[in-house]
């Protein structure tokens, strides 16, 4: 499940460390990324004590987002620069509560399937490096 987590953040902080042609873009690339990634944590965190149901947000959070997620990838390759922190302080919530979800259901099957389904999207084509 370990992982699977690191395969998220992993694809995610290539989403942030993407490059963008303007400031704007970029603003408005990394504001759906802590959008998307928002929608995802509070999904989890409805269903805190029930896999099976963290299991269909994962998949339905997936599919809604199936055709955005690897163009987020593509397009944010201009958000690397982040001195402050500002873009990975306002993601650490929802990425907080996705790393929970992970090990909360570490044993449950069906979950640990939704994650490798996310993970096909999110590191198609070798986007994201698998330690």
């Amino acid at each position: 499940m370990q992982r699977y987590f690191t395969s998220l953040c992993s694809a995610l902080l290539f989403v942030i460390a993407s490059a963008s042609t303007s400031l704007a873009q970029a603003e408005q690339t990394q504001e759906r990324i802590i959008d998307v990634m928002n929608e995802l944590a509070l999904a989890l965190d409805a269903h805190q004590d029930d896999c099976d149901a963290s299991a269909q947000a994962l998949r339905a959070w997936g599919e809604r987002y199936r055709t955005e997620l690897p163009s987020l990838v593509v397009a944010s390759q201009a958000l690397e620069d982040d001195p402050e922190g500002h873009f990975g302080a306002a993601l650490e919530d929802a990425m907080l509560t996705v790393y929970e979800t992970a090990m909360r259901c570490s044993e449950h099957q069906d979950c640990n399937d939704a994650f490798d389904e996310l993970d096909a999207v999110l590191c198609a084509d070798g986007r994201c490096n698998e330690p």
